[in-house]
């Protein structure tokens, strides 16, 4: 493929995914649709990045879809997700003691936002993005309060529990793939 109908497919893909988001997101924040809820893996059908649905999950994945809890517009996150997400341990410890075996095998699959991430994806992603000096840490606290930011504890139960580390998210990334990403800090 040439360069300039590459360049072209890009920016076709970006245009895609700015209308999407703005689109979905708005619709969110209006209510008029609600996050999807799933418990199984996303469709793992194989993409080429450089076909046109590549480039625009590459795109949609990238820009965090719906997936922004720091976002004080955004209010379509469970109170599951929040906590697990900002490392609430006492309050996620909360919420596992009111369950009984079955709801709580049923909360670790659910998959909540259009990425398609469970319960294990929420602590890492939490951890990876809540770090001091972190460009969104200043809106999180300003949206959700201060957070008790016990990732590796929450992390530890949730593992206790029976969490799978071998599910995939939307794009197909794993949460050893949200480990090893660069954005984020030692934790």
């Amino acid at each position: 493929m040439g360069k300039t109908k590459e360049a072209y497919r890009m920016k076709e893909a970006e245009a895609i995914t700015d209308e999407w988001n703005n689109r979905t997101i708005n619709a969110l924040i209006m209510g008029t649709m609600e996050a999807p809820v799933m418990y199984d893996d996303p469709d793992q059908t194989q993409l080429k990045s450089e076909s046109r649905e590549g480039m625009i999950l590459k795109h949609k994945w990238v820009s965090g879809m719906d997936y922004l809890p720091h976002v004080p517009i955004l209010r379509h996150f469970s109170d599951w997700l929040l906590n697990i997400y900002l490392g609430n341990y006492f309050k996620f410890m909360d919420l596992v003691e009111k369950m009984s075996k079955k709801e709580l095998r049923q909360q670790l699959r659910m998959r909540e936002t259009f990425v398609h991430v469970c319960a294990i994806f929420h602590v890492i992603i939490g951890a990876r993005s809540l770090y001091h000096g972190s460009p969104i840490l200043k809106d999180t606290i300003a949206t959700h309060g201060r957070f008790e930011s016990k990732h590796i504890e929450v992390l530890t139960k949730l593992l206790e529990l029976g969490a799978d580390v071998n599910v995939h998210d939307v794009a197909g990334y794993t949460p050893l793939h949200h480990c090893l990403t660069s954005q984020g800090n030692d934790t």
